[in-house]
């Protein structure tokens, strides 16, 4: 099964924009560290109250590390 790739742009709070399939791993990485954290009992709404600002944070930081802006 072969999930498509998202070719959609999103840009972040500073202006970054960056690609679908980016934010794409960047949710599949923080769902599977949710899971664990689920696993373990932990507070799933709090944990889900941080995910979007987390995976803007860490798609910002990437883009910002590896293109220069044009």
């Amino acid at each position: 099964m072969h999930k498509r790739l998202d070719t959609s742009t999103i840009v972040t709070a500073n202006g970054v924009v960056t690609s679908g399939s980016a934010i794409q791993l960047i949710n599949a990485l923080i769902r599977a560290k949710l899971n664990q954290l689920e696993a373990g009992r932990a507070n799933k709404r709090r944990i889900r109250a941080g995910l979007t600002v987390y995976s803007n944070l860490v798609a910002t930081s990437a883009v910002n590390a590896n293109i220069s802006r044009i």
